[in-house]
């Protein structure tokens, strides 16, 4: 991966924080980023991918720590075609999580299940705005800058 605009020594020192601190705040995901490196060479076209924009950094960390997400109900109903249509195919809804003015990519997550509209995760940040649950696998949690990522042709179908 290039990281045009940093030397490397800033490369590894924010590799480092972000991993140190994986570390220590959630010591089961320590391996997560090692044992998932060769993801990106076992995802096919028919897989789906998306966005996820939170409004803050705490809910995407409660997140990871409880491995669940809930959206809007638009984005619940997206998300939930996407889910039984990858499925159909033995494919995968992936999620690229990012906050509100971030900047960066906090990870990459696996939808795991249909949107369940009857459960509800009383802990977000804003009470009761989020209605529906559906379980997801970290593969990666790293701070990547969106600049890594402007050389990527999105192709629409």
């Amino acid at each position: 991966m290039r990281w045009d605009g940093y030397d490397p020594f800033t490369v590894k020192s924010l590799i480092y924080r972000a991993e140190i601190y994986i570390k220590n705040k959630y010591p089961n995901l320590v391996y997560l980023n090692l044992n998932n490196e060769s993801f990106s060479n076992n995802i096919s076209g028919i897989s789906k991918y998306f966005v996820i924009k939170s409004f803050n950094e705490e809910d995407v960390h409660k997140a990871i720590k409880y491995s669940l997400w809930s959206s809007t109900k638009a984005g619940n109903k997206t998300l939930n075609e996407a889910y039984k249509l990858t499925k159909e195919k033995g494919e995968f809804v992936y999620l690229f999580f990012s906050c509100n003015g971030s900047g960066r990519y906090i990870g990459v997550a696996k939808m795991l299940s249909e949107v369940n509209e009857e459960k509800e995760f009383n802990y977000w940040t804003q009470d009761s705005k989020w209605q529906g649950l559906f379980d997801v696998e970290w593969i990666f949690i790293k701070d990547i800058p969106f600049k890594c990522f402007k050389r990527i042709n999105i192709m629409m179908k």
